[in-house]
């Protein structure tokens, strides 16, 4: 985590060990609040708010793989919203050195992070888990954000469930969730591009406020 420094990851500032033998580390405090927190209170949130969040999302984490690390439980709650309007990911407490030979499961076969957001090659004993694992969790992210539910089992594509959703979106989701790590995007940056993309079709909101951007009739 200390090696990891960028805008969009909140920082260690230091760590250690004390002289009792525990571990410890000093992060950056952020002040505001995390996508789990705008989700449980609007229900579901509109396009102009997510999309935006998730370039700083992709950001973060290209920067990241680049430097060797895999987050591995990427959610709404290690999204932190600061009061002015920054976009940082939190919680690298489950991260791994990506050396090629990283596994989903323990040796008790226990696997890491939240069930919901979990890759499949997370779960599957020797599967190997490189910076694709954390893609799939933000095609779950972006799901959950859009729709206000999780894509569990056999889902329905977002503009199913919301007409108003622009199409492309379902291709980004679809493509982020594939089973096969090959078959999803490759890298962030790549994930990027392609909500970029579809931003770039995309009138800028009237207002900026963050209750402006939440979609109307939430549930």
């Amino acid at each position: 985590m200390a090696r990891l420094n960028h805008p969009g990851i909140v920082h260690v500032h230091e760590f250690g060990e004390t002289t009792a033998g525990l571990l410890y580390f000093v992060m950056e405090f952020i002040e505001g609040s995390d996508l789990f927190q705008t989700l449980q209170q609007h229900g579901k949130l509109a396009p102009e708010f997510v999309l935006p969040v998730i370039l700083h999302v992709c950001d973060a984490l290209e920067y990241a793989h680049a430097h060797g690390v895999v987050h591995r439980d990427i959610k709404p709650a290690n999204i932190m919203l600061t009061r002015e309007g920054l976009v940082k990911v939190a919680d690298f407490g489950l991260a791994k050195l990506d050396t090629g030979d990283s596994v989903g499961l323990t040796k008790t076969g226990v696997a890491y992070g939240t069930p919901d957001y979990v890759a499949p090659e997370t779960l599957a004993r020797g599967g190997i888990v490189d910076g694709r694992a954390d893609l799939y969790a933000v095609g779950v992210l972006i799901y959950n954000l859009l729709t206000g539910i999780l894509p569990r089992g056999s889902f329905e594509l977002p503009s199913r469930l919301d007409p108003r959703l622009d199409p492309r979106l379902d291709v980004i989701v679809a493509r982020a969730l594939k089973p096969i790590p090959d078959e999803r995007y490759q890298s962030a940056a790549e994930l990027r591009a392609a909500i970029a993309a579809v931003m770039s079709n995309v009138p800028a909101p009237a207002a900026t406020s963050e209750a402006s951007l939440i979609s109307k009739g939430s549930r």
